[in-house]
């Protein structure tokens, strides 16, 4: 049995009850520019990296988007939102990340977002020193689900790969940490998890509570 010294949790979907909120505003944004997405196409972008989203959108909508300005759009949209209503967190966030620290495990936020939407909600959900390492999308020269970011999070930690676990909720998410060599743990949020997933899944769990008791017996 593996050792776990290091725990990477992806953000949105994961520590920030955030998945619901993002394919409405990527409607929104794109809606400003007179493309109207439908709700499938929307959910595609759950754990998309800025690079995924623009070619996702592209395809969509080819000659009739300028991606740049979808991606200005989006961000004020979201902290408009965000800075108005909170940053919702998910069921025992707060709790999974303290408990890990007391016990010595270090900490990292591997996440496809921009790193000034992360910092905000990082900070407006008081969230700011609970990470040792936070690696962001651009810090990457790949998003998910290549696993660039969960290496790069593991070297920054310190940790070898095979003595981390990846927290994930997304398809392109549990498969970047399989890629990466992590344990792979998922907590379904928007997506549910299904047989598509097995292959890159150790294992399935229904909150971060679950989590922090499966974990117990990898520390």
């Amino acid at each position: 049995m593996k050792t776990i010294h290091a725990v990477c949790f992806d953000m949105d979907g994961v520590i920030v009850d955030s998945e619901r909120l993002s394919p409405m505003l990527v409607r929104e944004a794109a809606k400003l520019q007179g493309c109207e997405m439908s709700e499938q196409d929307a959910l595609r972008s759950v754990g998309s990296s800025v690079k995924s989203l623009s070619a996702i959108l592209e395809s969509l909508f080819p000659g009739k988007i300028n991606t740049k300005q979808f991606m200005q759009d989006w961000y004020d949209l979201t902290m408009t939102h965000v800075r108005t209503h909170g940053v919702p967190l998910k069921p025992y966030a707060r709790e999974i990340l303290a408990h890990l620290r007391e016990r010595g495990i270090r900490l990292g936020l591997c996440t496809s977002n921009v790193a000034k939407v992360v910092l905000e909600y990082l900070e407006l959900a008081g969230l700011t020193d609970a990470f040792d390492v936070i690696v962001t999308g651009e810090m990457a020269p790949c998003g998910k689900p290549d696993p660039a970011l969960y290496l790069f999070c593991a070297e920054i930690l310190g940790a070898s790969p095979e003595h981390c676990a990846g927290v994930e909720d997304s398809f392109n998410g549990v498969r970047a940490v399989r890629a990466a060599g992590m344990v792979s743990l998922m907590v379904p949020d928007v997506l549910p998890y299904s047989e598509d997933f097995a292959p890159y899944v150790d294992q399935c769990l229904p909150d971060l509570m679950a989590v922090q008791a499966h974990l117990e017996s990898l520390v």
